[in-house]
């Protein structure tokens, strides 16, 4: 949990320190955009913890969600209308610690999913 909460925080710190760039309108919310969804992922994450090890059959639609609208956004920034190099710096970086992000979380709850869920 530990690698994934560094992930998240790395996101974040991606996203504030794009936010404090020269971005237009439509970038900045697009950056607010994968803000929030890292929060989300975040706050899951956080509560499915909490649950442990009784896991809700659905964690990983519930985390996978909000993880795969951040990738989007973050791709589209990147080939569409980062400009500045330190943008297209931190959009990489985003993309860098989302994707592997992703691959754990279906690979750490589906194990766990798969222990916990009788039907499976």
């Amino acid at each position: 949990m530990e690698s994934l909460r560094q992930s998240l925080d790395s996101i974040l710190n991606a996203c504030d320190t794009l936010l404090k760039s020269a971005l237009s309108d439509q970038q900045q919310g697009d950056v607010l955009a994968i803000r929030t969804a890292t929060q989300e992922i975040s706050s899951r994450i956080d509560a499915a913890a909490a649950k442990l090890p009784a896991l809700p059959t659905n964690i990983i639609a519930e985390v996978r969600s909000p993880l795969t609208i951040l990738i989007g956004y973050a791709e589209v920034l990147l080939d569409r209308t980062a400009t500045h190099k330190d943008q297209k710096q931190q959009l990489t970086m985003i993309l860098r610690e989302a994707r592997p992000l992703l691959s754990v979380i279906e690979n750490v709850f589906g194990l766990d999913q798969d222990r916990t869920d009788p039907l499976a």
